[in-house]
C-alpha cells in the first residue's frame, strides 16, 4: 500500500507552489492543503479508530448492545475511507441526508488530491457523518466529543482567570474603561482561535495561562486590526434597542468559551440586546462546536463556575443569547464559499445582512469567505469577500495558506511558515 501512495502523489502532486488566484488543492505539493490531505487527515481518521477500538465498551453501554455488531462496521468503513484518501480514490456519493443530492452534485468527477481543499476536506467530514448515519443505533454518536471535552476541561484553569475578570465587568459600571475592556475581550477571543483540534491532527489544545495576562505579548501579531472601526460600529449599535450581533462559532471548548465571555459582555452592558450564535448541525473539523458542545459546556460552568454558568444559562431563556436552529443552519457544513450562501440559502442570508455585525470566528469561516482562493496578500477585503453578508468582522488566526487585506509593508516583513503557523492573527472589518 505505501508504494501505492507514494505513487499516487508522485504522479498526480506537482512539485510547485500553488498559482495565485486558483483554488487552494493538493495537486501542489508545496502547499498546506498538500500536507493536509497527505498527513493531517489520515491520522484523524485513524484517531477515530483508535477511539472505536479502545472505547468500544463504553460507547456500548451508552448506545445499547446493538451497538456492538455497528462498530465493527463502522470500524471498517472509517478504514475503507482512510485507503480511498490516500490512495486518491473519487469521492463516493454521500447516501444519508436531506443534503445528499446537493452533495453529490458536487463531488461528480472529484479525487482527493486534484481537486479544491475546500471542498474535500468539508467532504471528509460530510462523508463521517453519513458513515455513522447508516449505523441506527450509533446515529447521535459524536466521535470527537471526548476530545472536545477533554479540551474544555483541561482549559479550566485559565477559564477561571477570565471567569473572575468577567465577573467583576459585569458587576460593576465601566463607563471610562469601558471601550479598553470590549477591546481586551475581543482579543481575548481571537487568540482563543488557537486552541484548534484539527490543525494538531486531533491532539488535544487547550489553553493554561489567564489569556488576559498574554494580550501584550501577542499584539505585534495581529497583522491587521480594525478594532477601532468595530469599536466605532458597535457604539452606533447601542442606540438600538433591537440590535442584534451575530457570532458564527468555530471551535468548542476554550474558543467556545472565550466567544461566550464576548457575548456576555455585549448583552451585560447593553451593547445590543441579542447575540445569535451559529454552530454546525454535525461534528465538524474535529472540535468545531455543535448545539450539543453548547450545552454540555454550559451544564459543566454551572457545576464548576456556578456565578457565570447560571448568569449564561439566563441569557438563552430571557433570549438575550439565540442558538440559530440547527435545521436552519445546515449551510455551514456544506462545501460553498460563503459569497454563494444568498444564492444557496437565501433566508439565512437574509438573517446576516440584516445583522448590526456578523462576527465569522477562524479558519475555515475565514476561508469560506474568501472562497479558498490563492489571493495575493494585499489584495482588497472588498475583492476577496464579495457576495459576503456585510457588515462582518473575521476574526483569525491563521492555519491555512490565503490571508487577503494586509499592507504590502507587511507583507514583505513576513518569513517561513507565518500563514500556517496559528501564531499570527488577523481582526478584519467589511461594513457595507
Amino acid at each position: 500500500m505505501l508504494n501505492e501512495v507514494n505513487e499516487v502523489f508522485n504522479d498526480k502532486s506537482l512539485d510547485q507552489e500553488t498559482p495565485i488566484g486558483v483554488p487552494l488543492t493538493a495537486k501542489y505539493k508545496r502547499s498546506f492543503a498538500y500536507l493536509t490531505i497527505k498527513d493531517r487527515l489520515p491520522v484523524i481518521i485513524t484517531k477515530i479508530v483508535d477511539h472505536l477500538y479502545r472505547d468500544k465498551q463504553k460507547i456500548i453501554e451508552q448506545f445499547g448492545e446493538d451497538a456492538t455488531e455497528e462498530i465493527k462496521s463502522l470500524i471498517g468503513s472509517f478504514s475503507k475511507l482512510r485507503n480511498e484518501l490516500q490512495t486518491n480514490k473519487p469521492l463516493l456519493p454521500i447516501a444519508i441526508g436531506a443534503d445528499a443530492n446537493l452533495w453529490n452534485s458536487c463531488i461528480q468527477d472529484c479525487r482527493w488530491f486534484d481537486s479544491p481543499w475546500l471542498l474535500v476536506e468539508c467532504y471528509l467530514y460530510r462523508r463521517m457523518r453519513d458513515n455513522i448515519a447508516q449505523s441506527p443505533s450509533l446515529v447521535d454518536f459524536d466521535q470527537f466529543l471526548e476530545q472536545k471535552k477533554s479540551g474544555f476541561v483541561a482549559s479550566v484553569p485559565a477559564m477561571r482567570g477570565l471567569e473572575a475578570h468577567l465577573n467583576h465587568l459585569t458587576a460593576n459600571p465601566l463607563s471610562e474603561t469601558v471601550k479598553t475592556e470590549l477591546i481586551q475581550l475581543f482579543k481575548v477571543a481571537l487568540w482563543g482561535n488557537k486552541c484548534d483540534m484539527s490543525l494538531s491532527a486531533g491532539e488535544r489544545r487547550e489553553q493554561i495561562v489567564d489569556p488576559m495576562k498574554q494580550l501584550d505579548s501577542l499584539e505585534s501579531n495581529i497583522l491587521c486590526n480594525h478594532l477601532e472601526n468595530v469599536w466605532e460600529k458597535i457604539l452606533k449599535l447601542k442606540e438600538n434597542t433591537l440590535s442584534v450581533i451575530d457570532i458564527v462559532l468555530d471551535n468548542a471548548g476554550f474558543e467556545l468559551f472565550t466567544d461566550l465571555c464576548l457575548a456576555d459582555f455585549l448583552v451585560s452592558h447593553e451593547f445590543v440586546s441579542t447575540v445569535r450564535l451559529h454552530v454546525k448541525n454535525m461534528p465538524w473539523f474535529v472540535s468545531d462546536a455543535t448545539p450539543v458542545d453548547i450545552f454540555w459546556s454550559l451544564e459543566y460552568l454551572e457545576q464548576h463556575m456556578p456565578e457565570l454558568g447560571s448568569r449564561w444559562r439566563s441569557h438563552f431563556h430571557s433570549g438575550k443569547w439565540i442558538l440559530h436552529p440547527s435545521a436552519k443552519s445546515s449551510f455551514w457544513t456544506l462545501p460553498h464559499a460563503f459569497g454563494k450562501m444568498q444564492e444557496v440559502d437565501p433566508e439565512l442570508f437574509e438573517v446576516l445582512n440584516n445583522s448590526g455585525l456578523v462576527i465569522f470566528k477562524g479558519d475555515l469561516n475565514y476561508r469560506k469567505l474568501v472562497g479558498d482562493l490563492n489571493w495575493s496578500p494585499e489584495t482588497e477585503l472588498k475583492v476577496a469577500l464579495e457576495g459576503c453578508p456585510t457588515p462582518l468582522l473575521a476574526l483569525r488566526t491563521l492555519k491555512a495558506d490565503v490571508v487577503v487585506g494586509l499592507e504590502k509593508s507587511v507583507v514583505s516583513k513576513m518569513e517561513g511558515d507565518w500563514m500556517v503557523s496559528g501564531e499570527y492573527a488577523v481582526m478584519q472589518l467589511l461594513d457595507k
